[in-house]
């Protein structure tokens, strides 16, 4: 072992330098023998516990630090390197990191009054680099540099040291030697530091690419004008005895020994929580939760006394076993705060909603009893484990739960959970591309080589499947590759990135055949491989992969510590968030031995409270918690697939399984939460559950004492929960143990698997259980155990999707206005909901300036009125202004809104948005409403500037204003419906085919009522957009398409593209020819089609139609001519089609058809509008 120690050593995480991750830095550092070794990241400590936790499992000391900058007057005081000694220095390093990054997003960096007030606990080491630009000369005299060695002296006493860089080849230069010998005449050591920026000096480029990215250069830039030198490795004991003296060297090694940071291990920490008796949290937790279980038992008297007070001493006994009757106390007072304060709560989340003392504390809302949760699956007594309460909160009043938390625990001691974004497959390889100055095409091309899969590593995306062992160990299953260099496989087929290849490998592989081994195809490898430009972005990408890109905060994490959160973590500056998170990411922040609670905002509870709102306007009394929960209504509305802002249950696949299983109760919903995931759905557990449900397949179990747990789910194990029981059942299992049966099940490892089994079957022998059919039902539960689900999720999350349902059942009207509200501020999302409320007979109202608010509300009349806020550019600010004039008196005029609104504050967008839309049609027509808009706002400008300065109104009664020369006429049907679409996001009024549906072939089909076939049909559609894939020299094209009833993909040949490009223009009507099938690659399996044809509509009905039919009663024959056509000969035409005449009588009951003889209409839009004029758009059809 090594008596020298690198004490400046930089992660990934110094954004801007520093390329190892802390592992590396630790394996370097065992590797080549050195008994410690230091992290001194940037000012920052994002990665000290990782670095802390692995150096001690590796019998490496770990010294944490830190390399700060510094504002300072004192000369040579540019940047500091501090080590801590101990516990009490780290926490006042943290306090220091927390102060950089708040004074840094002011442009400020630690000055050195803040550094020196530090003085114990620290070891101050100052860098000679700082001196690196001063003559040699100055250094040698020392005089401008005697009040820095003072004042540090004075602060740190002998914890003082010089650190002396060398990256040269030979002996130290004059600079360094001078300082040395300054600083021994002051009595301060120096020794030996390389400012370790990477592992290997070849990782240099690697380096430089990785700061280059994250400081928006380019490579070349960063060659040419480095920041570190390629020296900046992780030298060996002998490299640095090249270049530095062997006493500076060793002086590393006494720093060392001074530096003894402990980190508490298996340790947590909580916020006191004050109660006014003089008795524990445990006595106080029990004394509460048994005062309300009384009051439950007391409103229910039905209930088994006895099995919910037994239930709840187990719980709480397990609970103070743990010592965790702190942590349900904190988290009921701010569920409490938020419900007292009308935030609404979710009734649970994860496996929390199985905890009786958690349900009558009011922390969840689901009776745990009465739905077959268990609490062990929450609070495992076998195992260490902490509770994890996850809470939804509406998504408005999120926020303000936080802000009572720190109101609460102190600001000091409450933070948000920071975030570390890392490169990722795709990214990387874009950022890599823009970094050598390649075109962001290709690298763009190769990035969308790598499939979408969530997590995918680009060595997976080249190779196949790959894992990281317990160690850490990159393997690839399934790969011989020679551009890998020094791999290893050992016998099961797995290759490491360490030793040489082994011979048996493929041969090895094909024995399992969970390992694939990759083909020729695979084109990002077939890049890699023969395309040099790819195979350099490539490897690049391959080295910067998985390295620090970002900070960030976590969505919902918050920690609260018992005093100042800084003797736990630093914290950062979100820029994004303009607010504070911990520098420690959620798994840190945990091993620090804080408490991480999750605050989740859930926009369904922000609807459901609206919903209700709404619906206690015209029913004062309603109480949703009083809802029934057999409700027949309900189960008829879902089985009708009508499952639109229902939650959980609208996915159009989600749709397909409701209508499918026609859930019946509470617990289908339950079963179709678990059970609509890839798991079952792939492994057949859900078309299981199906056809034993509907009575298609026997119900049948592998032990009658499985009968009971099984019964509810038709005999297929759906729930984790029930693994446990049946383990419990079965072989006696306690439910501790059978919960660490079941995530061993879960994670599939074999030899884990192999004892657990024998341990099952010898308890299903204790009680007279086979041990053969111990072992049939041992892997017959280990099938199915890794596609259950929590229970206590799903019961939670189908709770909310029943009230969901309900409020739609029975309130519509006010549920769709408050889903819609949900989703004004996305224009894009609206339309789905817009259609649902036609499906459901609900109507809307057009935005109207004297009608509409700033959300969708319902009217006297039940209709929704469309909200002003949610058409493009116009703000909810602007709309409420607007709606609080309108309450002194209804709008008389676009000029009377201008003196009464100040219309600067929503300006020239807004209002161009809804003249579009409608909205002033009280007053002008569409294109009048447009053309004054200038005007209007000159007008508002000059009457709220006078308003302001208290100058005279200048414009008496803005109702006499002139506004002549605006009578202007009204815009076509055509016209109108492109204005709704850029001020509503979709066509309002009506769909553009709707209008010339009757000029199209009756033959044709609406997309709602498209299914899968192999014969060609044809579809008319409205293009929305275009999408151009390729994938090296292959291309692929798609439409996004729609009509009146719904949206389709379609898929375009590019041959037929490049023939018939003109016709592919967005925003086109046109006539599709082609087949329809299920798309395979979407959850919800919706139908697309393949294009084999594309014609103009015009063309279309040449093409389709062989005849005209009218539908005429016989008081309309006169307008016909009684078969004479006068109104129609000028649209005779040879060319045209036959027409055919179906005559009625009411009076008579009969109808009669014929063919109109030597007559023949084209088929131009003229005729359609002269049809239109005579007999009414529904009067005629093409066949």
């Amino acid at each position: 072992m090594s008596d020298f120690v690198h004490l400046q050593v930089k992660s990934h995480y110094s954004l801007r330098s520093g390329l190892p991750t802390p592992k590396e830095i630790v394996d370097a550092a065992y590797k080549k023998g050195l008994k410690s070794v230091a992290l001194t990241d940037k000012n920052s400590f994002f990665g000290i516990i990782k670095f802390y936790n692995y150096a001690i499992s590796k019998g490496v000391k770990p010294i944490c630090g830190v390399d700060f900058d510094i504002e300072s007057n004192l000369k040579g005081l540019t940047k500091g390197l501090l080590l801590a000694k101990n516990k009490q220095g780290l926490e006042k390093l943290f306090s220091l990191s927390t102060k950089s990054y708040l004074q840094a997003n002011k442009g400020i960096k630690i000055n050195e009054n803040e550094i020196l007030a530090l003085k114990d606990d620290i070891i101050f080491i100052l860098p000679s680099d700082n001196f690196s630009d001063y003559k040699s000369t100055d250094i040698q005299d020392g005089k401008d540099f005697v009040a820095t060695i003072e004042a540090l002296k004075k602060a740190f006493s002998s914890n003082v040291y010089l650190g002396v860089t060398n990256y040269s080849d030979g002996p130290y230069d004059e600079n360094s030697s001078n300082l040395i010998k300054f600083c021994s005449d002051k009595n301060i050591h120096a020794l030996a530091l390389n400012d370790v920026h990477f592992i290997k000096q070849s990782d240099y480029l690697n380096h430089q690419a990785k700061v280059a990215i994250n400081t928006g250069t380019h490579l070349r830039s960063e060659m040419e004008n480095p920041s570190c030198s390629k020296e900046q490795y992780f030298k060996t004991f002998d490299e640095m005895k090249s270049n530095h003296k062997e006493d500076l060297l060793l002086n590393t090694f006494e720093i060392a020994k001074q530096c003894n940071v402990f980190l508490s291990e298996e340790e947590y920490f909580l916020p006191s929580y004050q109660i006014e008796e003089e008795i524990s949290l445990a006595q106080h937790l029990e004394k509460i939760s048994k005062e309300r279980l009384e009051e439950y038992l007391k409103e229910n008297e039905k209930l088994d006394k006895d099995i919910y007070r037994k239930r709840l001493a187990s719980e709480l006994k397990i609970i103070t076993e743990k010592d965790y009757p702190g942590y349900f106390l904190i988290v009921m007072d701010f569920v409490k705060w938020a419900k007292q304060n009308y935030i609404p709560v979710g009734p649970g989340r994860g496996s929390g909603a199985g905890s009786l003392v958690a349900y009558v504390l009011s922390i969840t809302e689901l009776d745990p009893l009465k739905y077959g949760l268990i609490f062990e699956r929450f609070l495992n007594p076998e195992r260490m484990s902490f509770p994890d309460f996850d809470i939804d909160f509406c998504i408005e009043g999120r926020d303000n739960v936080i802000e009572y938390v720190k109101n609460k625990y102190g600001e000091k001691s409450v933070a948000q959970i920071g975030t570390i974004g890392t490169m990722a497959a795709k990214g990387v390889i874009r950022d890599v591309t823009r970094i050598l100055d390649k075109p962001y095409g290709f690298g763009d091309k190769l990035a969308k080589l790598v499939p979408d899969t969530p997590g995918i590593s680009l060595l997976e995306a080249i190779y196949g499947e790959v894992f990281v062992d317990k160690n850490g160990d990159v393997y690839i299953k399934g790969v011989l590759d020679k551009n890998l260099q020094g791999l290893k496989s050992d016998e099961e087929g797995n290759v490491s990135k360490d030793g040489k290849i082994i011979e048996s490998l493929k041969n090895s592989i094909s024995k399992n055949t969970n390992y694939t081994i990759p083909t020729e195809s695979n084109e990002l490898k077939k890049l890699r491989e023969e395309d040099d430009e790819a195979a350099e972005i490539i490897e690049l990408s391959l080295a910067l992969e998985g390295k620090a890109r970002s900070i960030g905060k976590h969505a919902a994490g918050v920690v609260i510590a018992p005093n100042d959160i800084h003797e736990f973590t630093p914290l950062h500056f979100d820029e994004e968030t303009n607010s504070l998170a911990t520098q420690l990411d959620m798994y840190d922040v945990e091993e620090s031995g804080l408490i991480k609670f999750d605050f989740l905002g859930l926009r369904t509870l922000t609807v459901i409270n609206n919903a209700v709102k709404s619906i206690e306007n015209i029913q004062p009394d309603f109480r949703l918690k009083s809802i029934p929960f057999d409700d027949k209504k309900v189960f008829k509305l879902l089985k009708s697939g009508k499952t639109k802002g229902i939650f959980q249950l609208e996915s159009r696949g989600m749709v397909d399984v409701v209508k499918r299983m026609k859930p019946e109760n509470f617990s289908d919903i339950i079963a179709l939460v678990a059970l609509y995931r890839p798991g079952p759905m792939e492994s057949g557990m859900l078309d299981q559950y199906i056809k034993r449900k509907l009575g298609k397949s026997e119900v049948t179990v592998q032990h009658p004492a499985l009968r009971k747990i099984l019964n509810e789910t038709y005999g297929v194990f759906v729930y984790q929960e029930q693994v446990m029981e049946a383990a419990q059942v079965l072989a006696s299992y306690s439910l501790g143990d059978a919960d660490n049966l079941r995530r061993a099940m879960g994670k599939k490892k074999a030899d884990v698997m192999e004892q657990e089994k024998g341990t099952f079957v010898k308890g299903c022998e204790q009680n007279n259980i086979d041990a053969q059919k111990a072992e049939e039902i041992f892997e017959n539960i280990e099938t199915f155990a890794g596609y259950g689900f929590n229970k206590s999720h799903s019961a939670a999350y189908a709770y909310l999707a029943y009230q969901t349902a309900y409020l739609k059942t029975h309130f519509t009207s006010h549920f769709l206005a408050s889903v819609l509200t949900s989703e004004q501020d996305k224009t894009d999302k609206l339309e789905p909901h817009i259609k649902d409320c036609g499906v459901m007979k609900v109507k809307i109202i057009p935005p109207n300036i004297n009608s509409s608010n700033d959300i969708f509300l319902v009217n006297k009349d039940n209709c929704i009125e469309y909200s002003l806020a949610a058409l493009k550019n116009v703000g909810r600010k602007f709309v409420q202004d607007i709606c609080e004039e309108r309450g002194k008196g209804k709008f008389k005029s676009m000029m009377d809104l201008a003196s009464r609104v100040d219309l600067r504050k929503g300006g020239k967008r807004a209002l161009e948005s809804m003249a579009k839309a409608g909205v002033f049609d009280d007053f002008c027509n569409r294109n009048e409403a447009i053309s004054m808009i200038l005007k209007v706002l000159e007008a508002s400008d000059q009457i709220h500037s006078s308003k302001e300065t208290g100058a005279v109104d200048m414009f008496g009664d803005v109702n006499q204003v002139d506004i002549s020369g605006y009578e202007i006429n009204e815009f076509t049907e055509s016209e109108l419906l492109n204005k709704e679409l850029e001020c509503f996001g979709y066509y309002f009024s009506q769909h553009p085919l709707t209008t010339i549906r009757n000029s199209i072939s009756s033959r044709t089909k609406p997309i709602n009522k498209l299914q899968a076939s192999s014969q060609e049909k044809f579809l008319p559609v409205l293009i929305h957009k275009k999408r151009i894939r390729q994938k090296g020299s292959q291309v692929s094209i798609w439409l996004e398409v729609s009509d009146e009833t719904g949206n389709l993909d379609v898929s375009i040949p590019r041959e037929l593209h490049d023939n018939k490009k003109e016709l592919f223009k967005e925003n086109s009507i046109v006539m599709l020819k082609g087949k329809f099938s299920h798309d395979d690659f979407r959850e919800d399996a919706r139908i697309r089609m393949r294009a084999s044809d594309i014609m103009s509509i015009e063309d279309s009905r040449n093409h389709l139609t062989t005849k005209l039919c009218l539908e005429i009663d016989r008081a309309n024959m006169k307008k016909i001519g009684n078969g004479q056509f006068p109104e129609l000969k000028e649209l005779e035409s040879d060319k045209g089609v036959d027409v055919f005449i179906r005559i009625s009588d009411e009076k008579l009951n009969l109808s009669s058809e014929f063919k109109v003889d030597n007559f023949k209409i084209s088929l131009e839009d003229s005729t359609f509008e002269k049809l239109n004029k005579l007999f009414g758009e529904e009067k005629y059809k093409l066949f």
